[in-house]
């Protein structure tokens, strides 16, 4: 029953409709075959084990369980506090915390656990600031981030019940303060609960398990390091709220034997699944509506801005869509509008430089580009257009300067290194043209183009050979 109503809840359309958080679904697979390896290695009854300690690297469960916990964290790092996880699991339901001097072994026993955790976690951290993902705490103060993730662990709580207004994108509110109500009820209600958890630990250890399996699994996208533009994302709750479906089947199935206790079975019976079946039907009729918006860019953009009219984001994504369509004027107004939500939005400003670019106004796209720059030195997109608006006007050293800049900050970007080959060219340094062409072709565009491009390159008078040498050591994975 907990399967079923995890399986179709609305809150989990993200994770397995938006393609790239696919690793969601195969990061809970085997985190899901981890914590089941453990649980069999460590028993759901209060058997005798022994010392807890690195014992159980003689165990095949054990290794099955790191072994499963080293997929699920290549898949995605969100399985970093599994550790904690499985420590809570010792105290219930697999009750190992027989006395206080339990803990400290059966921590020792985590340690190869909490190894792959902990590197895992540095890596994804350096990744993450290293391409500009994380979010300086000048944009978001520590106190804002507190109060954001204190109140995005209550509401996702409330959209496990009350699954409406769900969205794609959660903007920064406006008001991030303690005198907001919203915000003063989310503190109000997690100190209650977690009081709640630990004045009745002994009766109510089920539920205390689950509220603090809740706050541990979601303590990596809390927000407390900031990733993205988001304030919360529902795919950050796909592992999280687990537990909560776990009690909640758990609920409805003693809420059923009560029931037939004091009405008889079959009265029980007709109402427990008459009930069931509205349930379902009501989530799978939610869910079955809300995947309908992941078809496409513009409508999933479009779905945004109406549920979140203030969402910077979601104005700028249509412009990009419109754009990559060729419709310059469409995406122009979008990316206009979100420039008036937010003046210093560095890729507004970029994006309709480029917007400029197209339509031939190499003033306005120069006065926006150097604006972008003003605001945001390490944006490429920007030097690029620049670049571009240089190698226009015949100015081909200028043009040189400013691709290399966009390269430097953007080695990934393949347009990088064909404007670069391009202006090279032009400049008569051919040998160093072939060789960003080649580079370009490494990580852009493929074989075909590349023959293409060598046919030209011998046109020129460049070595085909030296050509496909360059190339070659260009390729990923080729040495």
């Amino acid at each position: 029953m907990a399967g079923v109503l995890f399986g179709i809840h609305p809150l989990h359309v993200e994770s397995v409709a938006w393609v790239s958080e696919r690793k969601d679904v195969l990061c809970a697979f085997f985190f899901f075959l981890s914590v089941f390896s453990y649980i069999k290695y460590a028993g759901l009854v209060s058997e005798s084990f022994g010392s807890p300690g690195l014992s159980g690297l003689k165990d095949k469960r054990y290794l099955f369980s790191l072994f499963f916990f080293i997929l699920a964290l290549l898949s995605k790092p969100m399985a970093v506090t599994l550790p904690l996880l499985l420590l809570i699991l010792d105290w219930y339901p697999v009750e190992r915390f027989r006395r206080l001097q339990d803990g400290a072994g059966l921590l020792y026993e985590k340690l190869p656990f909490l190894v792959f955790s902990v590197f895992s976690s540095i890596v994804t951290l350096a990744a993450q600031d290293a391409g500009g993902a994380v979010r300086d705490l000048i944009d978001v103060p520590l106190f804002s981030r507190v109060l954001l993730s204190i109140k995005a662990v209550v509401t996702y709580v409330v959209k496990i019940f009350v699954p409406v207004q769900l969205s794609p994108f959660y903007p920064y509110p406006k008001d991030i303060s303690i005198s907001n109500p919203l915000f003063l009820l989310s503190i109000l209600t997690v100190v209650f609960l977690s009081c709640l958890c630990v004045i009745r630990h002994k009766k109510n250890r089920a539920w205390c398990a689950v509220w603090l399996a809740y706050l541990t699994l979601l303590l990596p996208v809390m927000g407390i390091v900031k990733v993205g533009d988001q304030a919360m994302a529902d795919r950050y709750v796909y592992l999280p709220t687990t537990g909560f479906f776990i009690l909640i089947g758990a609920g409805l199935v003693r809420a059923k034997i009560r029931f037939s206790e004091r009405f008889g079975p079959v009265a029980a019976g007709a109402v427990f699944y008459s009930g069931l079946v509205v349930i379902i039907v009501a989530l799978s009729y939610r869910t079955f509506e809300y995947t309908k918006i992941w078809r496409d860019g513009k409508t999933l953009w479009n779905y945004v801005v109406e549920i979140e009219p203030a969402a910077t984001v979601a104005y700028a994504n249509l412009g990009h869509f419109f754009l990559s369509e060729g419709a310059v004027d469409n995406a122009m107004v979008y990316y206009q509008k979100a420039l008036a939500l937010s003046p210093s939005n560095a890729d507004a400003l970029s994006n309709l430089a480029i917007c400029f670019v197209e339509k031939g106004q190499n003033d306005k796209a120069m006065q926006y580009a150097m604006s972008a720059i003003a605001l945001h030195p390490r944006k490429g997109s920007a030097y690029n257009t620049i670049g571009e608006i240089h190698l226009k006007n015949y100015e081909y050293e200028k043009a040189l300067g400013y691709f290399m800049k966009g390269l430097a900050l953007e080695p990934q970007k393949p347009l990088r290194y064909f404007n670069i080959a391009v202006t090279l060219e032009n400049m008569g340094r051919l040998k160093e043209a072939c060789n960003y062409w080649a580079k370009y072709l490494g990580i852009g565009k493929g074989e075909a183009d590349f023959l293409e491009t060598s046919q030209h390159f011998e046109n020129l008078g460049c070595l085909l050979q030296d050509t496909a040498a360059a190339h070659s050591r260009s390729l990923p994975g080729k040495q």
